[in-house]
């Protein structure tokens, strides 16, 4: 949800940029955090952090719309990196530089991943409607569908491989359906 967050406040500028200036509080707020604290800022910064070091492969997956072909591209980390500056201090947020002054709190997301948001490889999750969701699960499984329901009219799949991709630990028929059934 912290990605969706940041992605949404670069589409705001129409993802010119792979800097979102933004604070701790606002990352929070915007994925239901009614009034965050020291911890709720110390996990957003181990997510981000988590994102920043994982690193992916894909194989011939990337398609660059301009060469008209795939490539094999490693991509290491959606995010490039992360600095949040003491949000207390209203006087820091008044610098209205566009690069990445040390007064500022700004989150950059990774290179691959904003060259795919320029050619608008998207899929729209709403998340206001996502922090409204009762369940973790919920959640998961709304980010899930509204990728895969993208203009279909119908969408179909077995229910042990949607019990793996939501990280459901039984797997079995009935316990997934009672996972589910909230």
């Amino acid at each position: 949800r912290l990605l969706i967050a940041v992605i949404e406040e670069l589409g705001h500028d129409q993802f010119r940029s792979p800097v979102a200036f933004i604070t701790r509080n606002e990352l929070a707020t915007r994925v239901g955090i009614k009034r965050p604290g020291k911890d709720n800022y110390h996990d957003i910064e181990n997510a981000l952090e988590a994102m920043r070091t994982l690193s992916l492969k894909f194989l011939d997956t990337w398609y660059d719309k301009r060469a008209k072909r795939r490539e094999n591209v490693t991509c290491e980390g959606l995010l490039a990196g992360f600095n949040f500056v003491d949000e207390r201090q209203h006087s820091l947020r008044l610098a209205g530089a566009d690069d990445r002054p040390d007064d500022r709190s700004w989150v950059e997301i990774g290179r691959h991943l904003h060259d795919s948001l320029r050619q608008n490889y998207i899929h729209g999750v709403d998340l206001d409607y996502m922090n409204e969701l009762g369940s973790p699960l919920a959640q998961r499984l709304y980010a899930y569908l509204a990728k895969k329901d993208h203009a279909k009219q119908q969408y179909s799949e077995d229910i042990r491989l949607l019990a793996s991709k939501l990280n459901l630990k039984k797997r079995a028929p009935s316990a997934i359906w009672d996972a589910l059934a909230p």
